[in-house]
């Protein structure tokens, strides 16, 4: 739930001209096999201590150590270890290896980029499905199909939006694994983490209107909460570019949630929300505020539950009244898409392929959703999905809305003060540059999101004014091949 999907591994390709030599790539070579021969041995002990011999300093400010562990222990059970097959050097210091599961399933391919001086330890790293994306297409649909298809994903919405208009966008498959329903184009699939740039969207609003400042304080807004002295001058922007040294929250294990869930006082959502973000502010930080980037589910819930206190309103109707209306984005809600009052939505599904999927049960986890909405609780059709991203590319680009361009441009710039994600910046919900190493591309800016069954994904790359947008009814492997389905279809539309 709310696993940290927002994962982009920027390849930084070094010189070919280094002086490498056989030596060189023997102990490149040798750091790959080893990775493998830890992943397989189930040891989270291990596995820490081969983090710490192999990876460079500057890896590990993409995630601390103990969320590196909780996502290995998530993947070693899943795949029951990784038994590699072959290793391949495309470039001099980038290493190309690939493992089947253990348990079954797609292969997986991990990429390994190294310093290219000694000891060359690990820098960036991208662990993903071994897919091969259709190459032969003449149309959204048929590549769309192709895609699911070759993957098993359920069902799949693809989208593309140019100069303001869609000019391509396939809706394909099943609402539900082994029904017969079809997807249509107006059904509605789960944003997960793309929701903290709406919630981001409408604190700017309220910036506008007075309500808030872009240096507003917690202890400014939520000064009757006992917290830490740490967190009291955090601002409202740390918060919404997880630089607040907040805990992550991003993995749940059922202890945790109930425990989320029975500490929630109160009959509506901001109440319960208000527990939560009094928990999390009397937890110790981990870091101090303003000194590391740590992507926190928490951190935006607080930022959200600012904007309630601040307006007496609900986060829901704060978002209604300053995102979906202004955007016209007809089809946008909250909560799962399908629910007994909406039964013939899509289903999300549990599980990385077909061999192993589980239809999601109506209700399940809803209440974790609800509390942590801020950061994660949106649902709409893939047109609503690239309306509210144009919305977002036209301000960037210079023209005014519902949001001054002024504004949506700080949306999207880091502050002079502002702490790295990796190479690059992370600011209101957004990642910056982040077209992946898959893309002949400008400069552009985005951001996914998956609670578990759902995945959904969206890139604006003004340099050609164009949106792309992707959203799947289960979590894996979509978030792995989405980087090269999104590639292909730059390169197919963007001519």
């Amino acid at each position: 739930m709310f696993r940290q999907f927002f994962v982009v591994f920027m390849l930084l390709m070094t010189s070919a001209g280094s002086a490498m030599g056989p030596e060189a790539q023997e102990v490149m070579q040798q750091r790959i096999v080893d990775y493998f021969e830890t992943y397989k041995g189930n040891d989270p002990d291990a596995y820490a201590a081969w983090l710490k011999d192999n990876r460079t300093r500057e890896a590990y400010s993409m995630a601390p150590l103990d969320a590196r562990l909780e996502m290995y222990s998530f993947d070693a059970e899943r795949w029951g270890g990784l038994e590699l097959s072959e290793i391949e050097f495309p470039e001099p210091t980038l290493g190309v290896a690939e493992a089947r599961p253990v348990n079954g399933g797609m292969p997986v391919r991990v990429t390994f980029q190294f310093e290219d001086e000694e000891p060359f330890l690990i820098g960036p790293m991208m662990v993903g499905i071994a897919f091969d994306v259709p190459q032969n297409w003449s149309d959204l649909d048929s590549f769309t199909q192709q895609v699911i298809d070759e993957s098993g994903i359920p069902a799949l919405a693809i989208g593309v939006m140019k100069e303001g208009e869609i000019i391509a966008q396939a809706v394909r498959g099943r609402k539900m694994l082994g029904q017969a329903d079809v997807v249509q184009s107006n059904d509605t699939f789960h944003w997960g983490s793309i929701t903290k740039s709406v919630t981001g969207t409408m604190i700017a609003k309220l910036i506008e209107n007075g309500d808030l400042d872009w240096g507003t304080t917690i202890a400014e807004v939520l000064g009757d909460i006992p917290m830490r002295d740490e967190y009291r001058n955090v601002t409202i922007s740390q918060l919404m570019s997880h630089e607040a040294g907040i805990q992550q929250y991003n993995d749940f294990s059922p202890e945790m949630v109930d425990e989320i869930v029975a500490a929630a006082k109160g009959d509506r959502w901001q109440d319960k929300r208000r527990a939560f973000v009094s928990r999390v502010l009397m937890e110790e930080p981990l870091a101090p505020p303003g000194e590391v980037h740590a992507y926190s589910n928490a951190g935006i819930t607080i930022a959200g539950y600012m904007a309630e206190v601040v307006t007496g309103k609900s986060w829901r109707a704060l978002i209604e009244a300053h995102v979906f209306r202004p955007y016209g984005m007809t089809t946008a809600g909250f909560d799962w898409p399908a629910s007994p009052e909406r039964p013939n939505q899509p289903v999300g599904h549990w599980g990385d392929s077909a061999a192993n999927y589980e239809a999601m049960e109506y209700g399940q986890m809803e209440d974790l959703i609800n509390i942590l909405a801020p950061a994660g609780n949106i649902r709409s059709s893939i047109a609503d999905l690239m309306r509210y991203g144009n919305a977002h590319l036209e301000g960037m680009s210079g023209k005014d809305g519902y949001l001054r361009a002024e504004t949506v441009k700080r949306l999207h710039t880091a502050r002079p003060d502002a702490v790295p994600w990796g190479d690059s910046f992370y600011t209101w919900g957004w990642g910056h540059n982040e077209c992946g190493h898959f893309f002949d591309a400008p400069k552009c800016q985005a951001h996914n999101g998956g609670a578990g069954t759902f995945y959904a994904e969206i890139k604006l790359i003004p340099g050609r004014n164009m949106v792309l947008a992707y959203m799947a009814n289960a979590a894996e492997p979509s978030e792995a091949i989405a980087a090269e389905v999104l590639a292909a279809v730059y390169e197919h539309y963007a001519k």
